[in-house]
């Protein structure tokens, strides 16, 4: 069963108009929420944007993949607390994101990842800048991705195979 979920997860830029359900969106939160966070620290805060002006706003945060956000009915940044884990923040929050996307993918919608870190905007600002500006986000916070979710308007192309005699090793890596 979750081998079929992970099989069925793609990154969906295209969504229809249809509004996400609320309860949908509860056990989206609810996934990203019950991730696992070193020392069980929970730094992870998530922002629910429904505002279309918000989401065209955020689809401009970096030069290149986040366009996508301009179209989804939902995005939900995930943001971490340097203050409680300043180490670990930036892994507990993709541990959540990728929660959130599994949890999408069961109830058959759509969502792709909008990275936030080590991306610039088109001005020269960090993308984390930009996106802590538009969501007015405390100093020790910071934003990880921009999930980007709602029904699926196109469905992706067929998943890249992956090569396991290349890409799985045992003991050590080699040539």
């Amino acid at each position: 069963m979750f081998e079929q979920l992970m099989e069925k997860r793609r990154s969906i830029r295209h969504f229809t108009e249809e509004e996400v359900s609320k309860e949908d969106l509860e056990k989206i939160l609810k996934a990203g929420l019950l991730a696992p966070t070193a020392k069980n620290r929970k730094p992870i805060d998530l922002i629910v944007i429904q505002d279309k002006e918000m989401l065209e706003q955020l689809s401009k945060m970096k030069k290149t993949g986040g366009q996508f956000l301009a179209n989804c009915p939902v995005g939900i940044a995930v943001v971490g607390n340097t203050e409680k884990a300043k180490e670990t923040y930036v892994e507990d929050a993709s541990i959540a994101a990728t929660f959130i996307q599994l949890q999408v993918t069961d109830l058959g919608l759509g969502s792709c990842w909008g990275n936030v870190i080590g991306s610039y905007h088109e001005d020269g600002r960090s993308t984390g800048e930009v996106v802590k500006e538009l969501l007015k986000l405390p100093d020790h916070y910071e934003a990880v991705a921009i999930i980007g979710l709602g029904h699926i308007g196109k469905e992706p192309g067929n998943l890249p195979p992956f090569n396991w005699k290349e890409q799985v090793h045992y003991e050590k890596m080699e040539d």
